[in-house]
């Protein structure tokens, strides 16, 4: 009677439907892509709700259980953005960073040349963290490669990464107005792909730091 109240629900229903593949799996049974498809889904959505409330650990686990679920001819661009992000906030830069890197070479390989430059960006992006050497003047010139592509393609998620990255750029460089007005055309294209939860982000930081008025 109160099932649909429980705030849980998404993992409860996640974790059902993820047993349910398995147990297909091992008794030999043809994949169930419905089955798959909608036990990610809820998983996906227990994660974002780990995120918003900044537990990273089980966003990541949360993330890793639906990207298990992904079929192995697909990328799934917003789900490796959101553990990417999540993975880096966890603590662990360095896998975060692995994970960018498989994806552009899982997409290069399927000839998918929005996903190979969305995980270049993502890689690079890191570096600008953990080896910060020469790391942002890379970025900018990535950036400028990527953006056009994305728009051509139109694909609200890989703008999102182009231009939360573009940020970044600003952040690093002290042009805190660039980068604010970066971060807010990224949280217009997180809002349309449906990944509300990465509005978040540093606009308020740049806010803060550049010319924002106070009042």
């Amino acid at each position: 009677e109160h099932g649909t109240e429980l705030v849980e629900l998404d993992e409860i229903l996640g974790y059902h439907l993820e047993q349910a593949c398995r147990y297909r799996a091992e008794l030999g049974m043809p994949d169930g892509q419905i089955l798959a498809s909608a036990a990610r889904s809820h998983l996906n959505a227990a994660g974002h709700r780990a995120q918003l409330r900044a537990d990273y650990r089980a966003a990541v686990s949360l993330y890793e259980r639906a990207a298990a679920l992904v079929p192995a001819t697909e990328i799934d661009l917003a789900l490796e953005a959101e553990l990417g992000e999540a993975l880096y906030w966890a603590g662990n830069g360095v896998e975060s960073q692995r994970r960018a890197v498989s994806l552009a070479e899982r997409a290069s390989a399927a000839g998918d040349r929005v996903g190979e430059l969305c995980g270049r960006v993502r890689e690079s992006l890191l570096r600008t963290f953990l080896e910060p050497e020469g790391a942002t003047e890379e970025l900018a010139a990535l950036i400028e490669e990527a953006l056009p592509v994305f728009r051509a393609a139109g694909d609200d998620t890989a703008l999102y990464i182009g231009y939360s990255a573009l940020g970044q750029v600003g952040n690093m460089r002290g042009q805190m107005d660039a980068g604010l007005e970066a971060f807010e055309q990224a949280a217009i294209h997180a809002r349309q792909a449906g990944m509300r939860h990465e509005e978040l982000g540093w606009r308020s930081t740049l806010r803060f730091m550049g010319t924002t008025p106070g009042a």
